[in-house]
């Protein structure tokens, strides 16, 4: 008898069983919505060797969020010296809906790449307000993000104005396509001011200059490569670059707005300047 009810156990475990796998066969495995695949995005990206370090720790720890809270896979390529055929090859074997490149040093070849791989979403995240963004043409696949400089002409103005109040001699090295405000260096002043794209002697000249006057100053106007810079700094008197700042970047703001932007699908091409929260101070260098 308790044989008997032992098998009967057995048989209504086995039947139970058996319908338990048939409604799983009929419900079959759990689908994946085509909103859900459609809204997954994959980013790249690729910064320079020669951002401060600060920077990177703010992409490694933001990276693992934009995956676990917004659902976006990524890679990430370091300490890249630029956008090579080597680098593009790497890129175009996996599918990258977003690229962000981190580095002023990597906007030009970052730019010719953007016009290259135009299947992807390219934004340039500049780390220093040195680059010439006007020589950066629009692209339909393409966001560079920049430090507005225009502030800085009130710092210029402000220091100027006080060396010509305490009456310092200030000696002014510029080119001819950007000439001293008159302001600053009235005509009856011309001998202070040196140019260094029509005298291959500028270098003695600004020396004389400084030593007749007994110059106090040299103000660098224009824009210079970094030997004309050196050699300015080798002389021993002080150099004002007003071409030169220091941007104090919030990059932990700045990636939390980049992906609440992929999060929004509000990710539109063109030059934007960094925002208020965004850029934390800007100051002659």
């Amino acid at each position: 008898m308790q044989m008997r009810k032992s098998r009967i156990v057995l048989i209504g475990m086995i039947l139970l069983c058996i319908s338990l796998l048939t409604a799983c066969e009929g419900r079959g495995l759990p689908s994946i919505s085509p909103e859900l695949l459609a809204s997954k995005k994959s980013v790249l990206f690729v910064t320079s060797p020669n951002i401060n370090p600060a920077i990177k720790t703010s992409v490694e720890t933001a990276l693992p969020n934009w995956r676990e809270a917004h659902q976006i896979t990524y890679d990430w390529m370091q300490d890249m010296p630029d956008i090579n055929e080597d680098v593009k090859k790497k890129m175009k074997e996996k599918t990258y809906d977003y690229i962000y490149v981190i580095g002023n040093d990597l906007v030009p070849s970052a730019v010719q790449a953007s016009t290259e791989l135009t299947q992807n979403k390219w934004t340039l995240l500049q780390d220093q307000a040195n680059a010439d963004n006007n020589a950066i043409q629009d692209h339909p696949n393409l966001v560079v993000q920049y430090v507005d400089t225009s502030v800085l002409q009130t710092q210029v103005e402000a220091w100027v104005e006080s060396k010509i109040a305490a009456r310092t001699s200030i000696e002014w090295v510029t080119t001819a396509s950007k000439p001293i405000p008159s302001a600053w260096a009235p005509s009856e002043e011309a001998d202070h001011i040196v140019l260094l794209d029509n005298n291959p002697e500028w270098l003695k000249q600004l020396k004389f200059q400084i030593s007749s006057h007994r110059s106090e100053w040299v103000v660098l106007y224009a824009p210079a490569d970094a030997s004309v810079i050196q050699k300015l700094k080798a002389i021993g008197t002080p150099v004002m670059n007003v071409n030169a700042s220091t941007a104090n970047l919030n990059w932990d703001e700045i990636l939390k707005n980049s992906v609440q932007t992929l999060s929004d699908q509000a990710w539109k091409s063109g030059k934007k300047s960094y925002n208020a929260n965004e850029l934390k101070e800007l100051k002659l260098s």
